[in-house]
């Protein structure tokens, strides 16, 4: 599964206090080129073109901001029955305050199937497949995994152009 990472360096790597809008009005998608004009009427640079959608949500308990930055792959994977039609994987890097930053890998159709000790999958960062740990979340929800290192997963994320992830 492709994912476009254009941008994530700028998502994952501010400062998480930035935010301080509600969940309904912060849905950024980032496909878009911005560019604004100065009072010289010269052109600022462009902005990076990103597919990564950032949203952010109030955790009420803590008073703290949980950011969300989501990106769905480029390519769809057709399974068989019942499962029939394509499924895209979404990849979303998570800052929560209670449990720290995450990678969060989702299925639109279809079931992650973990052996009994194990559950793990290759993720392509530009150089080459490495072997990613994934643990499945508490709700043993089957459409979602964790990675088990998400902070060494988005210091890879940070420096790649593209990802493959199988």
């Amino acid at each position: 599964v492709l994912l476009g990472l254009a941008g994530l360096g700028s998502i994952v790597g501010g400062d998480s206090d930035k935010s301080t809008s509600t969940a309904s009005e912060n849905v950024v998608p980032l496909d878009n080129t911005v560019s604004a004009a100065t009072e010289s009427n010269t052109t600022a640079p462009e902005a990076p073109v990103s597919d990564w959608t950032v949203t952010t949500e109030q955790d009420e308990l803590r008073g703290k901001q949980v950011q969300y930055a989501a990106v769905t792959s480029e390519n769809e994977h057709h399974f068989d029955f019942p499962y029939a039609g394509g499924s895209r994987l979404t990849m979303t890097v998570r800052q929560h305050p209670k449990y720290g930053n995450d990678v969060v890998f989702q299925i639109s159709d279809g079931q992650f199937v973990c052996g009994i000790d194990d559950c793990s999958g290759s993720i392509n960062y530009g150089s080459g497949p490495e072997r990613i740990s994934l643990v499945e979340p508490a709700d043993h929800d089957s459409k979602t995994l964790f990675a088990t290192n998400g902070g060494g997963v988005i210091k890879k994320l940070k420096g790649a152009d593209k990802v493959i992830v199988e």
